[in-house]
């Protein structure tokens, strides 16, 4: 694992396949905000490339409820 300069959904979705070759483990869900870099701010009809990429590699993208950063605690700890 190695740092980013960045944080977009390109980078995210470089982490998370690097994550599962890594440990060797896809997992069934990912819980996260509604940071820019996994997922769109506003509604719209478009798909996410995160969201995308949870669908192709059958992972369940969970997002929290908007401004309740207590439900994130397990993912920031």
């Amino acid at each position: 694992m190695y740092p980013y300069v960045e944080h977009s959904s390109y980078t995210t979705v470089d982490f998370v396949k690097r994550a599962i070759t890594y440990f060797g483990y896809k997992p069934l869900e990912i819980q996260t905000d509604n940071g820019s870099e996994f997922t769109y701010l506003q509604k719209t009809r478009r798909t996410h490339l995160f969201d995308s990429f949870c669908l192709k590699e059958g992972i369940n993208h969970k997002l929290i409820r908007p401004r309740t950063p207590i439900n994130d605690m397990n993912i920031c700890a």
